[in-house]
């Protein structure tokens, strides 16, 4: 049907003064309609519940596609999606700093040797590789990154934030190490994430 074209109930609801319809044929309409609408929702329900997501257990082997059921009480698809994932564990909607690190360590650890790592790169490793902790969005990431400003254990479980690197002259502008009062303005793409070690150093 044309969606320029109202359906009868539509027509009937709109002009049932003009039609000289009963109050009482009305609110049949109405609650017919209703319940088409229920029906029609219940139905894309049930038709729209398999997510296909891409996974990769081992980084030096190609990615494949897993097949999940996002079944749920809720009628939206996304929310269904995001919650099956969820309970899953393979989209994570709140990470701590150790998260980020664990994947520097263990996933990253080419790029991690360097000695720092801008904010910017890493989220671009996040986008692009599944073998990575699969976080719902950059404010999850963020969150994470900034997080290590209160880590007591950062040296084990995190890292030292900058806000660049003086190539000339071989050190860190605005190096923060964490704990206590440590403050960091922003997180940007240029913030760099710093190894303990080279922190220390």
């Amino acid at each position: 049907r044309s969606t320029r074209e109202p359906d009868a109930n539509h027509s009937m609801i709109n002009n049932g003064s003009g039609l000289n319809l009963p109050p009482e044929q009305v609110r049949a309409v109405v609650d017919n309609r209703n319940r088409n609408d229920q029906a029609v929702t219940a139905r894309l329900s049930q038709a729209y519940h398999w997510v296909l997501v891409p996974d990769q257990p081992d980084p030096k082997r190609p990615p494949v596609m897993t097949v999940e059921k996002a079944d749920g009480a809720t009628d939206r698809l996304a929310e269904r999606v995001t919650d099956k994932l969820t309970r899953s564990g393979l989209l994570a909607t709140v990470v701590a700093a150790r998260t980020i690190r664990l994947d520097l360590d263990q996933k990253l650890p080419e790029v991690w040797g360097r000695g720092h790592l801008s904010v910017g790169e890493l989220w671009g490793y996040y986008r692009r590789y599944p073998y990575l902790t699969r976080l719902r969005d950059r404010s999850v990431f963020e969150d994470a990154v900034s997080s290590v400003l209160a880590t007591i254990t950062w040296e084990l479980d995190g890292f030292a934030l900058a806000t660049g690197f003086d190539q000339a002259v071989g050190r860190y502008q605005g190096l923060t190490l964490p704990g206590g009062d440590a403050r960091l303005a922003q997180i940007t793409d240029s913030t760099l994430l710093v190894t303990p070690a080279v922190a220390r150093a």
